[in-house]
């Protein structure tokens, strides 16, 4: 039986609700133009989600993700009727479930584990990566000059996990992708939901559904799931899902200066397309698309913690996080200096241990994400292994077998508890 190579990290099942006969508006970051396209051929990649299994590739990720994604018509469906599942519901933590899934599905997730091997490639397979190999992958995908913190840090990073990490095979990325979604699902299910509506200009999606907004954006801070001020989804041309911190859930209509505000940061935090309805070719070029997308970004640096007294060093640290937008940083607002990384609520600190100083390679002694919700790619190991290099027997088509199950127990009783004149499909 032949593979299915090619796999959607956004949905057919949710694109539709754009087309008309199949197809979509799209606009591309190298390319000026909208054009129309078949919602087959958008937002895919090859090989995305394949495993391993038996030494041969397997698409059984790929056969989950399309059972859940049965799951997102009727949930959404609720969404465009203005019913808010309640705080605590099932149906809360199954539409928090599928758009965790949108979230931590995009290849982008990835970009921290795969960077060295990225890096590697870059510098022709050549070990130690030489900081003129590091220069020109972060050149390529920034669109700007790095500075030197941007620089050490990336060697820094890139050798030792060459020489000190295992190397990570496709299920083990995979299973990094997808073992966050129980947390991050839990932490959107939490949060105060709103529905606005648009009965006018229409709301435009992108490759990347789900994205992160913040009222005072910074060039060093990031964001992520845990500090957006506002975590937003379209639902459909007319629907706009928005999670909030904290506030009751509520439903209301939005003038059209909000629906072109969330389409242009649709714009800006999309991976590489946005996509609106056929007809809509001109709203899509009106927007602003740059060049490179949003990136991961890497600064090395002192760290300093707010203390009693106010600031206190704690030693070098090493800084990643998912930039806002795709802004260049000198076009951010002016915050601290880049030479100089506070670690202001750090979510998710890991304490590293110190290396021997030396003029190699070395390991800055804590990593920051600015408040997203990941795993380190040394997770995809088992710690309890008495052999070093030697993977665990949990392939990431396990986390989602189980999350299916669990969806499909969510959906069952959700079934039954909505009104008889709905129908719920299976």
């Amino acid at each position: 039986m032949a593979r299915a190579k090619s796999h959607h990290y956004v949905p057919q099942v949710y694109l539709r609700h754009w087309a008309h006969d199949g197809r979509v508006a799209v606009r591309r970051r190298d390319r000026p133009d909208p054009f129309v396209a078949s919602i087959r051929k958008v937002a895919r990649e090859t090989d995305l989600y394949t495993v391993d299994s038996d030494g041969m590739p397997s698409d059984v990720v790929e056969e989950r993700l399309a059972t859940i994604e049965g799951l997102m018509p009727n949930a959404l469906a609720s969404i465009r009727r203005f019913q808010i599942p309640r705080r605590g519901t099932p149906e809360r933590l199954l539409l928090a479930s599928l758009l965790a899934l949108q979230y931590i599905r995009t290849p982008d997730r990835m970009e921290m584990a795969t960077f060295p091997v990225d890096a590697l490639k870059s510098a022709n397979g050549v070990r130690p990566v030489s900081k003129a190999a590091i220069i020109r992958i972060l050149e390529e995908r920034w669109g700007y000059k790095p500075t030197p913190a941007n620089i050490e840090c990336a060697w820094d990073f890139v050798n030792f996990s060459l020489d000190q990490q295992p190397q990570l095979s496709r299920t083990d990325l995979v299973n990094l992708r997808f073992s966050t979604l129980p947390e991050v699902a839990d932490r959107l299910a939490a949060k105060s939901w709103a529905v606005e509506v648009s009965k006018g200009q229409h709301f435009i999606t992108s490759d990347q559904p789900l994205s992160l907004w913040l009222k005072r954006p910074g060039a060093v801070r990031g964001v992520g799931v845990e500090g957006a001020d506002e975590i937003r989804f379209p639902a459909s041309p007319h629907h706009l899902v928005v999670l909030r911190p904290r506030g009751k859930d509520s439903t209301y209509v939005v003038p059209r200066v909000r629906v072109a505000s969330v389409n242009q940061h649709a714009a800006a935090t999309c991976r590489q397309l946005i996509i609106a309805e056929g007809s809509q070719t001109s709203v899509l070029q009106q927007l602003t698309l740059r060049a490179h997308r949003p990136m991961l970004k890497m600064n090395e640096a002192p760290g300093y913690r707010e203390g009693p007294n106010g600031l206190e060093s704690v030693g070098d640290i090493m800084h990643f996080f998912n930039p806002y937008d795709d802004r260049d940083p000198r076009d951010y607002p002016s915050e601290l200096p880049t030479d100089a990384v506070v670690e202001e609520r750090c979510r998710l600190p890991r304490e590293l241990r110190r290396v021997s100083a030396g003029s190699g390679p070395r390991r800055p002694r804590m990593v920051d994400r600015s408040g997203e919700i990941f795993r380190a790619p040394h997770e995809a190991i088992d710690p309890s292994s008495t052999r070093r290099g030697q993977k665990m027997d949990h392939p990431s088509h396990r986390h989602l077998e189980g999350v299916l199950v669990s969806m499909q127990t969510i959906w069952a009783r959700s079934c039954a508890r909505l009104s008889r004149r709905h129908t719920c499909g299976h």
